[in-house]
């Protein structure tokens, strides 16, 4: 399974949803609301930190 590392520090990483193992997607689900599916997980990554300031 390939990780993209968003944020070393706050252990954010990103994957394809069709690389997550079952076990490793019902886990992470738990750690969200009762009725959360994979299509609500969505991160949005920074690019450049001028994009903050315009």
């Amino acid at each position: 399974m390939n990780f993209e590392i968003i944020d070393g520090n706050l252990k954010i990483a990103a994957c394809k949803i069709g690389d997550l193992m079952a076990e490793l997607a019902e886990s992470i689900l738990k750690q969200w609301e009762p009725g959360a599916t994979l299509q609500d997980l969505t991160v949005f990554k920074l690019i450049n930190s001028e994009q903050l300031t315009g």
